[in-house]
């Protein structure tokens, strides 16, 4: 992930190549790297886990936001530290 730290935010953007990433985009393409599939959306991605309780997240967990509309709108990976 560090090596992706200052890509512009691109909307729709799932590659490197795309010159940067969406929020979705880029957990999609940094967990199919490790043979993961999140494809989608961060809803769809949202539905694709299971909830564990805030004090006990670890680092690489996805933390979900409700942003622009209800539901899961954003997306990021919990990186430790709080």
């Amino acid at each position: 992930m560090k090596e992706f730290l200052g890509l512009p935010y691109v909307w729709g953007g799932r590659t490197p190549a795309s010159g940067g990433f969406d929020c979705s985009g880029l957990l999609e393409y940094a967990f199919a790297q490790v043979g993961v599939d999140l494809h989608g959306t961060a809803q769809s991605q949202y539905n694709k886990t299971v909830p564990v309780p805030e004090d006990q997240i670890k680092p690489g967990d996805l933390v979900f936001f409700s942003t622009y509309k209800p539901w899961a709108s954003h997306v990021g990976m919990y990186v430790g530290d709080g």
